[in-house]
Parts: C-alpha cells; sequence; structure tokens
C-alpha cells in the first residue's frame, strides 16, 4: 500500500508541475489520434433549403443533427463541441461565415462543408413573406426592429437589403476565397429546387468521397 502511495503521489507530483496547457496538447492529440467521424456541414443562407436538405440527409444516412456551435448568434465552430463530437458521424447546418477560427477548425478537424446560396433578390423576396414577429430572423444576418412588422411589402424590402444584403455578400465571398485553402462543395438553392434528388445526391456523394479519402 505504501509504495502504491508513493507512486500515486510521484504522479500527482509530475502532473502538477506539468504545464496545463501540454495536458490539454495531449489529451488533444490522444483525440485526434482515432479514426474521427464523418460530419456532413451545411453552411448557407436564410431562406434557401438548408432546412428541407437537413431533414432528406438526417433521413437518408440515419443520422442525427449534431451541434457544433457555440451559440446560436456567433455561428462560431465551438472547440470543445468538436472534441465531444469527433467520433461521431452527424449533420450540422448553420448560417456560417468563413472566418478564420472556422476555416482553422474545419481543417484541423477534417471537416469540408457544403455551401448552399441562393439568389439574393429570392432570398429577400422569400424572407419578407416568411417572417412574423415569433419567428427567429438569424441575428447574425441583421437585426430586425419590431417596426419592420408595421411597413408595408416595398418597404420591408428596402429594409432588408440594408440590413441583410451586406451579410449575404460576405458569406458568399469569405467561402470564395476559403477555397484556396481547402476543398469546398458548392450547391444552389435553385439546383436543389429544380431536381431535389440530383440536389441530395450531390452532397451524399462529396460525403462518400470523404468518406474514401
Amino acid at each position: 500500500m505504501k509504495a502504491n502511495e508513493n507512486f500515486d503521489s510521484c504522479v500527482m507530483k509530475n502532473l502538477q508541475n506539468y504545464k496545463l496547457s501540454q495536458l490539454i496538447s495531449l489529451y488533444e492529440k490522444e483525440q485526434l489520434a482515432h479514426v474521427s467521424g464523418k460530419k456532413i456541414f451545411i453552411a448557407c443562407y436564410p431562406k434557401s433549403g438548408s432546412t428541407f436538405l437537413l431533414h432528406a440527409l438526417m433521413q437518408c444516412l440515419h443520422q442525427e443533427r449534431i451541434k457544433l456551435v457555440a451559440h446560436h448568434e456567433t455561428q462560431q465552430l465551438y472547440y470543445p463541441y468538436l472534441l465531444d463530437n469527433f467520433q461521431v458521424s452527424g449533420i450540422e447546418k448553420r448560417h456560417m461565415l468563413a472566418t478564420r477560427p472556422n476555416i482553422d477548425l474545419f481543417k484541423q478537424f477534417h471537416i469540408r462543408p457544403s455551401i448552399l446560396v441562393r439568389n439574393i433578390f429570392d432570398v429577400i423576396v422569400s424572407s419578407v413573406d416568411y417572417l412574423r414577429p415569433e419567428l427567429q430572423w438569424p441575428r447574425q444576418c441583421g437585426t430586425i426592429s419590431k417596426e419592420f412588422f408595421r411597413l408595408p411589402f416595398d418597404k420591408k424590402v428596402d429594409y432588408l437589403i440594408a440590413v441583410a444584403v451586406p451579410w449575404f455578400i460576405s458569406f458568399y465571398v469569405s467561402w470564395k476565397l476559403a477555397e484556396s485553402e481547402f476543398e469546398i462543395n458548392w450547391l444552389s438553392f435553385e439546383q436543389v429546387m429544380a431536381d431535389k434528388i440530383a440536389g441530395i445526391q450531390k452532397i451524399l456523394l462529396y460525403f462518400i468521397v470523404l468518406r474514401l479519402s
């Protein structure tokens, strides 16, 4: 017993002297040494058919939606969630820009996103028809005030053009620039709605190729 106590004491002493950052690094390397689960990630415009694709893919693959983002409003990948779900296969979709932290985490965890876009003018009109006071508009895409819901249709369109279009442009440009760093699968609402099966197949084919790579 005494020998075991001395051994445990020695181990604890060494651990206490070991930098916390180094211990975390060792833990992460151990996690990353295992075969990862494959993830389908869709970064998308609002009103681009992403919810349809999400549920269709969940049914096709018999997989659940996984949480990889810390907060709805930030839309940044969250490192602890990525570690927790490292060996989990699943599907996620978010209105997310290709920020530097997001790109780095996509690359580190070998997640290759599909990017779903739509004609911006159609997004605006569809959003005006969709928005209600009780529905949650993605705040990162622009703040919708209470006054918005009292405006006539044409003024609502003008409002969303001013508030949301800059985000749509930033979204598109950020992912186009990210193409220089890793592979991205582009898909449009128009393609999916013209042939839903072909749209789903394109994402599945991309997913299968990643599994074999």
